[in-house]
């Protein structure tokens, strides 16, 4: 059970950290909160985690590894939907003056929309071949799902660190602090666009 456990967190940090649609789906809205940047890891990582854990379930049930690379390849396509979506939303709002009041609404809208692109995740892509494919191959329930929970919590914990360093890269540098914003927040949306684009146009890099 705990060699499962430690397999799953191992895996679940790998395979947020080699994601760059992971990334790329958390940095505009991570930079964007800042110091609070690790709600936005944090909800990423709870859907992230429901959906892994949902697929998991019905795929030891019913082990339909067909219909689960069908569900994965479309996923992968609406992933790449909402990335460009996101990174729009970005490049929309990195030349908007530092409100005053509103930054716990706001924070509540990048954190729902965090953890709904985390839970897309959850169910598409590579999240099924280390997520899932592993838990298949337990010899029972207990293992399949400490393997699965390790898995959730690792890319939870991954997640978290990683929107935190997003959040506060923009204090990193001395000097005009909204310019430094503007330019990591236009930097990272861009890029949020270009692998959008790269996962509607190339589905095959997507799912590898």
């Amino acid at each position: 059970m705990f060699s499962a456990l430690f397999a799953g967190l191992a895996f679940g940090a790998w395979h947020v950290l080699l994601g760059p649609d992971h990334v790329a789906a958390v940095a505009p809205f991570s930079v964007d909160a800042r110091r609070r940047a690790w709600r936005v890891g944090l909800r990423w990582g709870l859907g992230h985690a429901a959906g892994v854990l949902a697929v998991g379930c019905v795929a030891y049930a019913l082990v339909d590894l067909a219909r689960l690379e069908f569900l994965s390849r479309w996923g992968e396509r609406l992933i790449g939907v909402f990335l460009i979506g996101i990174g729009i939303w970005g490049l929309t709002h990195r030349s908007r003056p530092e409100p005053s009041t509103g930054r716990s609404e706001q924070l509540h809208v990048h954190t729902g929309w965090a953890m709904a692109v985390g839970v897309l995740h959850g169910l598409a892509g590579s999240a099924g071949v280390l997520g899932v494919l592993p838990a298949l191959a337990m010899p029972s329930w207990l293992d399949a799902g400490s393997y699965l929970a390790g898995f959730a919590l690792g890319s939870i914990a991954t997640m978290v660190g990683v929107s935190l360093v997003f959040g506060l890269s923009t204090r990193l540098g001395s000097g005009d602090q909204p310019r430094v914003f503007r330019r990591v927040l236009s930097a990272v949306s861009i890029a949020s666009i270009l692998i959008g684009c790269l996962w509607l146009g190339q589905p095959q890099l997507a799912s590898g």
